[in-house]
């Protein structure tokens, strides 16, 4: 296993701290006063728990790589995996954003009425970094991604940016209103941010 790297930055913060999210990197932010013996002092001192993250990464990469390998001739859609043989459809990402559309659309329509509210329109993008975004005039963009989710992930997603017409943040109200309509929206949230590797992973079959 290749060792990771050590970066520090100097910046103007209060407190040190410790970045890590791969296995390769680690970033460590101290304050401008501190000097090598201290910023090597406090490394030295939570050693242990960078010890356990790298692990962890590590132990999440080499799961991710064995289910990746293990389904190398299926696709995850909607939660189940499918022999890519069978598929009706080309493995290209416009063919999955119709497929996807074809829940998302009627889907929002069904939810925005539930929940009393109005957007103005749908689309599905290529966005890798986020699930689903509303704009400030109400339009709807959700993630290729979501293709390979189950329904009920998607349903949050799409009851989460519904909440955001009536709220533009992630206030209390806000997650009220999400958790009124999604009573799981908590744990649904965190296995999205589970998956979302796996999903990004699953994007380079796509043409």
């Amino acid at each position: 296993m290749l060792k990771p790297s050590l970066q520090i930055f100097k910046k103007p913060i209060k407190n040190p701290r410790i970045t890590i999210k791969t296995s390769q990197k680690i970033i460590v932010s101290v304050p401008l006063h501190f000097s090598s013996y201290h910023t090597q002092a406090f490394i030295e001192y939570h050693q242990k728990w960078i010890d356990k993250t790298l692990a962890k990464i590590s132990k999440n990469h080499q799961d991710l790589s064995d289910e990746i390998l293990l389904h190398t001739h299926q696709i995850l859609i909607f939660g189940q995996w499918q022999d890519i043989a069978t598929l009706s459809y080309p493995l290209q990402k416009n063919a999955f954003k119709e497929l996807l559309y074809t829940y998302i659309a009627p889907r929002t329509q069904e939810l925005a009425n539930t929940m009393n509210l109005d957007f103005q329109h749908i689309k599905i993008t290529n966005a890798c970094s986020k699930f689903g975004s509303c704009t400030y005039d109400n339009r709807l963009f959700f993630s290729l991604m979501l293709v390979f989710a189950p329904y009920h992930l998607i349903d949050y997603v799409i009851i989460h940016e519904l909440a955001h017409i009536h709220h533009k943040n992630h206030s209390q109200d806000f997650w009220h209103l999400v958790t009124k309509h999604c009573l799981h929206a908590k744990d649904y949230r965190a296995q999205l941010r589970k998956e979302a590797k796996l999903y990004l992973e699953l994007l380079q079959k796509l043409s």
